[in-house]
């Protein structure tokens, strides 16, 4: 096969590096989080702690907010602790941005934060299993970052590539990092309105993925498996 060599032109400066890992960080704070969240909601989906629940006097929508809350932990530990990896391994890049880049390149991990939260509530709700969750987590997230251009830049790519890519949530996360991390001390409207968008993108993703579960999860709850309304209507039967 013919090969040829790509040089780097410009120099790498400490604040690419610092969006470089945040970046490159997608693949496992998707594969944490949704696994995490997957393994709680799972939990809470056995068919007797299902039952238990439903006879109790909690709504279903403050049991879904409540077990949402919970899940959301998971997130902010993951947030929190990427971030302060990234301030702790690049001190120089963080006192070369401003605080305003620094503080929508937090807005911008925690956006995405969301979507494997979201996902994981997701499967949490359709019963999967530990194995799948780890299955989803890992191969999705796998993906997503490869499409996202965190491994590879999607200038590299084809076209067609960078076409599915926007369609993905990484890509948007990924853009929303770059453009952050170099604001400058006083941006403009101009400047931080695209961050805006992409973020705005990132949560609707999120809400997306978070309507189906509730969806989903109402929908199991009149099952047989799940000891609603079809389950007494077995045992009448």
């Amino acid at each position: 096969a013919d090969a040829s060599y790509i040089e780097q032109i410009r120099s790498v400066s400490e604040i690419d590096q610092f969006t470089f890992f945040l970046q490159w960080s997608t693949y496992t704070l998707f594969a944490g989080i949704v696994v995490c969240v997957g393994m709680l909601c799972a939990t809470f989906a056995r068919v007797d702690v299902r039952r238990r629940n439903l006879v109790s006097p909690l709504s279903w929508v403050s049991y879904s907010a409540q077990l949402a809350l919970a899940c959301l932990v998971f997130a902010l530990v993951a947030w929190a602790w990427t971030l302060l990896l990234a301030t702790v391994a690049f001190p120089g890049a963080v006192a070369q941005m401003s605080g305003a880049g620094l503080a929508w390149c937090a807005a911008s991990l925690f956006a995405y934060c969301l979507v494997p939260l979201a996902c994981g509530y997701l499967l949490g709700q359709l019963g999967a299993s530990d194995m799948f969750c780890n299955a989803v987590g890992n191969i999705v997230g796998m993906v997503l970052s490869f499409f996202g251009g965190a491994w590879v830049p999607l200038e590299m790519m084809a076209p067609e590539i960078s076409t599915i890519a926007q369609w993905l949530p990484c890509y948007w996360y990924n853009t929303a990092c770059a453009q952050a991390a170099h604001l400058g001390v006083s941006p403009s409207v101009e400047a931080w309105l695209p961050l805006a968008q992409d973020l705005g993108v990132l949560v609707l993703f999120a809400l997306a993925l978070f309507g189906a579960a509730l969806v989903v999860g109402r929908l199991r709850r009149q099952t047989a498996q799940a000891g609603g309304n079809a389950a007494a209507a077995v045992v009448v039967s």
